[in-house]
């Protein structure tokens, strides 16, 4: 979506809606697994925990929810944990419902970096949770994140060493997994 002016979805709100069902029905199925699997109920907390933050995030940007739009670029942080993954998620979101707005929230995000930073902060625990078990390659969000923006070319308000940055911590934090010899493309 490279429209700078018109929102992705004919029906913001109606495209909204329909990802509150969505959700819905995959919780619902997760959920109805709990009796024969229970471990499987603390994941579920922490995986749709994600979809709901994007979703609010979205619905914010939209102007349907009078939620601050900080708590919730708080918690993407602290699930993606750095900081330019996260103003890139923002940004996209902000673009695909009110593209108008997205450089306001770049500046959002921006002002809140020292914030952002503290309560996620960069460390090697990242690096290491890639050589742990239950680490799947190519499921983790700012993985897949840093993958689509470095195939993007889609303009964004920000300066092109941004997206530069973000590629050189990524493969920083990411070699330690591929040096374990987990690295199966």
């Amino acid at each position: 979506h490279r429209n700078n002016k018109r929102p992705f979805f004919g029906d913001v709100k109606k495209a909204l809606d329909r990802m509150t069902g969505d959700i819905k029905v995959m919780r619902d199925y997760f959920e109805g697994l709990v009796p024969q699997m229970p471990s499987l109920k603390k994941n579920i907390e922490k995986d749709f925990e994600i979809l709901a933050t994007i979703h609010e995030l979205m619905s914010v940007a939209a102007g349907f929810s009078v939620s601050d739009a900080e708590d919730f670029i708080l918690v993407l942080q602290k699930r993606v944990r750095d900081v330019g993954i996260t103003k890139h998620i923002v940004g996209d979101l902000w673009h695909l419902v009110a593209p108008t707005e997205e450089r306001y929230v770049w500046e959002l995000v921006e002002s809140m970096e020292e914030q952002l930073m503290a309560i996620a902060p960069v460390d090697d625990a990242l690096a290491l949770e890639v050589n742990d078990r239950s680490y799947v390659k190519g499921l983790r969000l700012d993985e897949m994140a840093v993958k689509l923006y470095v195939k993007s070319r889609r303009n964004r308000p920000i300066k092109a060493t941004a997206v530069e940055s973000i590629v050189k911590n990524w493969r920083t934090t990411w070699s330690a997994g591929a040096e374990e010899g987990n690295d199966e493309e």
